[in-house]
Formats: structure tokens, C-alpha cells, sequence
């Protein structure tokens, strides 16, 4: 519950965490520009999550969210954000909202299965091609595809030992390997 008076907090990265909720007080974080939840069992976001209206990066991928709050779309700064491998099944009409849109990953969702009959918010026409399609790293930040930022296996292997101190780099396992190359 305290974690809403940390007033001027711009970066939160509670990923890897087991997390089954995220407090409301959350919420309260209103200069937090970067979020990373993912890698936990959250299964839904707080409603008020939409308070977060200058965050510009939303990750919460590799979770169990079932659905993405209403109020999500009043986070009008959101340019990059992440919902892969969780169990959304629709998306809310709020996302209209969301006009600094970038990058907005949803792949391993039920939702990509009737991508192409869903009609999709004009702002989120220009990232469509990328909502579902199927990366070939799935713990590569899709923030960071096409910039170098997931150039080798040592990324992977930077983001797994921080909660697994035994973790040992695995050859072919990063974002841009011979098999895998999502940075171009």
C-alpha cells in the first residue's frame, strides 16, 4: 500500500515475481514512465490503471490476464506496451485513446485468433501487422526489437540471472542468433 506515496517514481520493474495482483496504490504512481510487471501470475490489472497517464512503457507479458481494464486507454502517453502470452480475449474500446502508439504486442493471446475479423481503432491500424505475429525470442522486450538492443544471447541470459543466480548462458537463446533474428 505504500508504494502510491513514491510520488516522483519513474521507473517500476517488478518483473519475475510470482505477483498474483498489483495493489490499487499502484495507481497513484502518476510519473512513472516505465512499468514492467511481466513474468509474474497476474491475472488482472487494477481499474484504475489508467491513471498512469504519462507512462510510456507498459510490459506486462508472460502473465494470466484475462482482460485489460476499460480505463487502460486513459494512459494516452503509452508508446510501447506489451500484453504477450496471457489469456486476453478482447480488447477494450479505450485503446481508441492511445495515440502516441508505437509498438502494442499481444501474441500467445486467444485475441490474435480473430485478429483479422476484429475491427481495430484507426490508432492501432499502423502497429496491426505487428500485434500478433509469433517472435521468435519471447523474453526479448518488444520495446527493444529493431534498435540493437537484443543483439545476443548475453541479454537473455542478463535478464534470467537476476532471479536465478545458478542461470548460465545458452547458446541460440537470444533475440538475434542464426535461427533468430529480430533485429534485422
Amino acid at each position: 500500500k505504500g508504494i502510491g506515496k513514491l510520488k516522483r517514481l519513474h521507473d517500476l520493474i517488478v518483473r519475475n515475481n510470482r505477483l498474483k495482483a498489483l495493489p490499487e496504490s499502484v495507481c497513484e504512481l502518476r510519473s512513472l514512465g516505465f512499468f514492467t510487471a511481466s513474468n509474474n501470475n497476474i491475472t488482472t490489472l487494477p481499474e484504475n490503471i489508467g491513471n498512469l497517464e504519462n507512462l510510456h512503457i507498459f510490459l506486462a507479458w508472460q502473465n494470466n490476464l484475462n482482460r485489460l481494464p476499460n480505463r487502460i486507454g486513459r494512459m494516452k502517453a503509452v508508446r510501447h506496451a506489451d500484453f504477450r502470452y496471457n489469456n486476453l480475449t478482447a480488447l477494450p474500446a479505450s485503446l481508441s485513446l492511445w495515440s502516441s502508439i508505437e509498438s502494442f504486442k499481444l501474441t500467445g493471446n486467444p485475441v490474435c485468433a480473430g485478429m483479422r475479423k476484429q475491427e481495430l481503432p484507426t490508432n492501432l491500424q499502423t502497429v496491426r501487422e505487428s500485434l500478433c505475429t509469433k517472435e521468435c525470442a519471447v523474453n526479448c522486450p518488444s520495446f527493444g526489437v529493431g534498435d540493437g538492443d537484443c543483439d545476443d544471447d548475453e541479454y537473455i541470459y542478463s535478464l534470467t540471472k537476476s532471479f536465478d543466480s545458478s542461470a548460465r548462458p545458452k547458446s541460440q537463446a537470444g533475440c538475434n542468433t542464426k535461427t533468430c533474428n529480430d533485429d534485422g
